[in-house]
This record gives C-alpha cells, structure tokens and sequence, in this order.
C-alpha cells in the first residue's frame, strides 16, 4: 500500500536508513525537515504496517513545471519487486496534478544501479559522452561530490 509520508515516520526510516544503503552513511542526507515540511508530497510504500520503501520529493516554488525528488530508499528485501516503481509513479502521477512538466533528481556517477534504473524509467543525464555515459557535474552536491543530474520529460 501507498501513502503520504509522515513526519512520525522519520524515525523508523532514520533507523533503518544505512542498512538500507548497504551499510553506508546517508542518513545525513535526509534530515528531519523533509518529514515536516515535504510530507504532502512525499510517499512509503507500506507492507504489513512497516515501512519498506519511500519517495522524498517536492515540487519547486522558485520554478513550478519542475518536481524534485530528493531521495528514495527501498529495503533491500523488497528491492525487484517494483516498489520504487510505484513510488515513483505516485510522485509522478501528483507532480502532473499540479501542472508540472518536469521531475528532476541526481545520483552518483558510481552508483549504476540508480543511473540504470533511472534511464529505464526514461530519465536523461543533463549529458552524455561519446560513449553515451552520463557526464556528472563536478561538487554538484560539495567538493568532492559529484552528481549526474536527471530529467524525466512529463509534460
């Protein structure tokens, strides 16, 4: 089942967060203020009354036709199961709802599974090279953290 995130939610999801990701250390990555303040376009994907996946998302007040989605977890059990998808839809589906004509996120260049999941869903890199791999922007997110910016075309 899908349903709007709630700011109760951070907890569990705070605590489960870096097992989710493999052991590595993103929970700074998503602080509290999400939950309170993006909750109402932000989305879990509930089993059995447990969280096992969700969607941090917005859409932008400076440029209204662009949704950002900020982060997305999934338990590693439920992973292949489609969860992100429906998440994603969900984002999606409420983002054209409210007249927006593009979603945009980042990863990292490393990460190729979000960059091929990501490219299945239609998403495309700001650019690629000459070998059609995404070109990251160089300390997108700070020195030394680079990011491949995505755009998904909704509009």
């Amino acid at each position: 089942m899908i349903r709007r995130l709630l700011p109760n939610d951070y907890d569990y999801i705070i605590s489960n967060l870096n097992g989710w990701w493999g052991g590595r250390n993103v929970t700074d990555m998503l602080p509290r203020l999400f939950f309170d303040h993006f909750h109402t376009t932000s989305f879990v994907f509930v089993d059995q009354d447990t969280v096992v996946g969700f969607v941090v998302g917005f859409i932008s007040r400076d440029n209204p036709e662009i949704a950002y989605i900020h982060f997305t977890g999934v338990d590693p059990e439920y992973r292949k199961q489609g969860v992100a998808s429906q998440l994603y839809r969900s984002f999606i589906s409420q983002a054209q709802s409210a007249g927006c004509r593009y979603i945009k996120c980042v990863t990292s260049p490393i990460n190729t599974d979000s960059l091929a999941y990501h490219h299945k869903l239609g998403f495309r890199a700001t650019d690629y090279d000459d070998k059609e791999q995404p070109i990251a922007i160089d300390n997108y997110d700070g020195a030394g953290n680079h990011r491949v910016q995505l755009t998904l075309d909704i509009g």
